[in-house]
């Protein structure tokens, strides 16, 4: 290290302790010795700013600025940095000074004391007899019966082989040598042993630690010197000076204790103190300072290298300028500071009774960590500021102090990093990164709180921020809700991270928005309400609305055609009414009729025809095509599809409509074909279907609960019949009443009643059933025209009869497919009587069925011969003969009495010949 950079630490050591004298060689007593005060302290400030103004009562005045780690000097051209010699005036006591490298220095040290002629002339020698030598062995108070060595000393210092012993005596380290006799005044004292220490309050163990101390036995019989730290470093420096620069004992003792008492803030007449011990003396305090700086927490075995490694740069260079041993002592000195261990350490003190009052050494200390830590004075300006160790040696460097109430305190690795968590930062919110990841904290009531990275994001839920909506980068969208007191988040519903926050910013009361997926929300009474697309487009509804009628959907515009709706693909495209202030469900008819009608208006319009019903109102195909002929070219073939779908019902491009009590209501085609409306009153009723002229179609319907039904239109007669779909097959659902009336195969009516006959159907014979004649189709001709004979044959795969066209007489195995359907076994032949039950009608029968699925078989009975058997309850079927096909089996399925219901049983003619008298109603079954 250079003798200047030796300078600065001495600067440092000297802003830090200005008002004592640090180190001292030993003296002649105990009693307090006088210091130059304030006179010797080197005064620090952070900032070259702070340095003030610079007149005539300042100049000369040197000031440490921490800013700079520099000194300036007060001169007529004002604060200037001043070089090396500055500090060797500060330290020599003196206005002159030398600089470092003026090479015609008398001086043979390296610190910046003068040397003359005195210094290095001959001492005479003074023998010495019976000298009792007293003193104290400090370090913490030796312990009672530690050895105290005194040995002669030859011209370089060296110890010979004469000594006197004596012992520590007592708590306070005192102790006596006597009957001393040496052929030279010049004596070491060697002290070897345990001591108090002052940091853990006990006695020292393990390794003795050694202090010495040169002291003149001239000075009379009776001697008075101290061993200690001070005295130690002195041996070593005076032994130097002596051995290798010439320097007599006197003078190197003199020189020795100037520079050690200057180094650590002592100028005039503190340089000649004689005697430093631990007492209430300001050079007392800056031992006791000394001792628990040097001590720290080192065992006694550490601690005596440590002390030789300080003796051995002292003894050459004069200064105590080293930096691995400065940093270790500011990193014992910080660490037991942010410990409030000095409280602890000045307990031990102040029960070795050395002190009326125990020193503030803890404050000496406190400036030396601060200073070496680069932290500087903490001031008003720096109040809360985070600074951090810039002294890279140091086991602390990167770690932050804060200041507060004038003083550094250790700062969390939070607040580090962070900065001081105050009132003035209360809701701050920072980040940090902690190896590859980053964390999150907020400052609240002083203190930071980890978070996640959600409420970073959020930050505070203040009242300022009531109703606001934050979307974060992972998890969503939230809410802050202001109660009045406090304020929280919760997770937004997903109407409000897309439109936002009802009555927030941004957000209208009593307006409707649209969502990405086309839905309408209201803002209403600070909640979303879900609400229609028609109140989005058109308002609410008025009385000056009222009977208007909109379309929700898109339409087709500039293209000739006015605003007619696209139905087909629109996006949520529906009419509606504005009605009593209330949107209501509307309809095409309502849009281009208008909202009410009356009949003088429709017949007017030759709108439809009369009926029981009331008006109705008929749109073509054709119709449409013509009114919009002309701009017809400019759609394309999908835009045409679109406008010709507006009215398709059924597949067919109409629109149908009745004025019913003043107001236009939609009806089926089969309402507009049957020219009435299936209501409840009309439930049972069959009729022949008009077309669009008014003329009668062979289209028929029977209205039923669930309105119009198709029915079968029997062209021979227009007699129609209900029919129903039973699983994949369509039956009538009466028996049939054609009047098959040729030659002898005649039909009847059950009991001879023709009103029977309307009601029940007919009952047909053999050859009437399978049409023998072929007056209706070739499939079964000639079957039972020749009585008694077993030759049927049926050329199709099935044989209309006298069924109406479309349909057949049905064989076994669709009956079977009927009977398993509603419930018979799998033969289909020896049936249950819930089949039976399920199919009945549910009227006409001593023990009423279900009718489940609308078949409704009726009792009817049959005839044999010209006798009536009300009791027998059949229709026809067949099957083919498995071994020759062309002949046929005819059969009859009898409803007949089996306990307490009944059962539904295939009746076959085994004698394979039938009895052409025999008349049985008829089913028939669709193609």
């Amino acid at each position: 290290m250079s003798k200047s950079n030796f300078r600065i630490q001495t600067v440092r050591f000297l802003a830090a302790f200005s008002f004592v004298a640090f180190f001292s060689a030993c003296g002649d007593d105990n009693k307090p010795s006088s210091n130059g005060g304030d006179e010797s302290a080197v005064k620090q400030v952070n900032r070259v700013d702070d340095l003030g103004g610079c007149n005539k009562n300042k100049f000369g005045e040197i000031i440490y600025v921490a800013e700079t780690d520099s000194l300036y000097e007060c001169t007529g051209s004002g604060w200037v940095a001043t070089d090396s010699s500055a500090i060797e005036g500060l330290l020599s006591g003196s206005s002159s000074s030398e600089s470092d490298e003026d090479d015609s220095s008398d001086s043979k040290s390296s610190s910046s004391f003068k040397t003359d002629s005195s210094d290095v002339a001959d001492v005479e020698t003074v023998k010495v007899d019976s000298v009792t030598l007293k003193g104290f062995a400090q370090k913490g108070p030796f312990a009672s019966g530690t050895a105290v060595s005194v040995f002669g000393l030859d011209s370089l210092l060296e110890k010979t082989k004469t000594k006197f012993t004596g012992k520590v005596a007592g708590d306070s380290g005192a102790f006596k040598v006597e009957n001393i006799a040496f052929p030279s005044q010049f004596a070491l004292v060697e002290v070897s042993g345990f001591f108090k220490n002052e940091i853990s309050g006990k006695n020292t163990t393990g390794t003795k630690t050694t202090l010495t101390a040169i002291v003149d036995l001239s000075e009379g019989k009776s001697v008075k010197a101290n061993v200690n730290l001070f005295t130690t470093l002195e041996h070593a420096r005076v032994k130097y000076l002596v051995a290798k620069e010439g320097f007599n004992v006197p003078a190197a003792k003199k020189r020795a204790s100037a520079e050690l008492l200057s180094i650590f803030g002592a100028r005039g007449e503190d340089l000649t103190a004689t005697s430093i011990s631990l007492d209430t003396s300001a050079a007392g305090e800056a031992l006791l300072t000394a001792s628990v700086m040097l001590l720290g927490d080192l065992s006694a075995s550490k601690f005596g290298s440590r002390l030789s490694d300080v003796a051995d740069i002292f003894a050459e260079s004069g200064l105590l300028a080293d930096e691995d041993l400065l940093v270790n002592i500011a990193d014992w000195a910080s660490k037991v500071d942010s410990t409030d261990n000095f409280e602890s350490i000045r307990k031990n003190v102040k029960e070795m009774k050395l002190f009326e009052t125990v020193p503030d050494f803890d404050d000496y200390l406190y400036k030396f960590w601060t200073l070496e830590y680069k932290l500087f004075v903490c001031t008003d300006s720096l109040e809360e500021t985070i600074k951090k160790n810039e002294n890279k040696k140091s086991d602390n460097y990167g770690a932050g102090y804060v200041c507060t109430s004038n003083r550094w305190h250790k700062a969390t690795a939070l607040d580090t990093d962070l900065g001081l968590c105050t009132a003035k930062r209360e809701g701050d919110f920072e980040e940090r990164k902690a190896g590859k990841e980053t964390e999150y904290y907020v400052c609240k009531s002083g203190t930071w709180n980890k978070i996640d990275e959600t409420a970073y994001e959020l930050k505070l839920c203040t009242e300022a921020r009531h109703l606001e909506l934050v979307e974060t980068k992972k998890s969503g969208s939230y809410v802050c809700e202001w109660d009045g007191k406090d304020g929280e988040w919760r997770e937004a519903s997903d109407i409000e991270a897309e439109l936002g926050v009802c009555g927030g910013k941004n957000v209208k009361v009593d307006t409707i928005y649209k969502t990405k997926t086309d839905e309408y929300y209201e803002c209403r009474d600070k909640n979303w309400e879900k609400t229609s697309r028609v109140l989005y487009l058109y308002g609410k509804c008025t009385s000056k609305l009222q009977d208007t009628v909109v379309w929700t959907g898109d339409f087709y515009k500039d293209m000739g055609l006015g605003n007619i709706p696209v139905l087909e693909g629109s996006s949520e495209g529906e009419f509606y009414r504005c009605n009593n202030e209330e949107w209501q469900k509307s309809d095409n008819i309502h849009y281009f009729y208008g909202a009410t009608c009356d009949k003088a208006m429709s017949k007017k319009m030759d709108l439809g025809w009369e009926s029981e019903d009331g008006v109705f109102d008929i749109r073509k195909d054709n119709f449409l095509l013509e009114r919009f002929w002309g701009t017809q070219s400019s759609l394309n073939e999908e835009e045409n599809k679109a406008y010709e779908d507006m009215f398709t019902v059924d597949g067919k491009v109409y629109s149908y409509a009745l004025c019913q009590d003043d107001e236009w209501i939609n009806i089926s085609a089969a309402d507009f074909s049957m020219r009435r409306l299936c209501v409840d009153s009309l439930e049972g009723y069959k009729g022949l279907a008009k077309s669009t002229s008014g003329a009668y179609v062979m289209d028929g319907y029977f209205c039923t609960k669930q309105g119009w039904q198709k029915a079968l239109v029997d062209d021979r007669d227009t007699t129609i019949y209900r029919i129903v779909e039973i699983g994949s097959q369509t039956w009538m659902a009466e028996n049939l009443n054609y009047d098959y009336d040729r030659s002898d195969m005649k039909t009847l009516c059950p009991e001879g009643k023709a009103e029977n006959c309307e009601k029940l159907g007919r009952l047909y014979s053999w050859p009437a059933i399978f049409d023998s004649l072929g007056l209706f189709s070739t499939s079964s001709k000639y079957c039972g025209a020749i009585a008694g004979s077993p030759i049927c044959v049926i050329t199709d795969k099935t044989a209309r009869g006298v069924c109406p066209k479309g349909y057949h007489i049905p064989d076994t195995s669709e009956t079977g497919s009927l009977f398993r359907y509603a419930g018979a076994n799998d033969d289909g032949l020896s049936l249950y009587a819930v089949a039976g039950k399920k199919l009945r009608s549910k009227t006409g029968w001593d023990i009423a069925g279900t009718d489940d699925f609308g078949f409704s078989a009726l009792s009817v009975g049959d005839y044999l011969g010209k006798t009536y058997y009300p009791t027998a309850h059949s229709f026809a079927t067949w099957r083919r003969n498995a071994d020759d096909p062309d002949r046929v089996y005819y059969a009859k399925m009898i409803f007949d009495k089996f306990g307490e219901g009944y059962e539904f049983i295939p009746y076959y003619d085994n004698s394979m010949t039938f009895d052409k008298m025999e008349y049985i109603p008829v089913r028939c079954i669709k193609d």
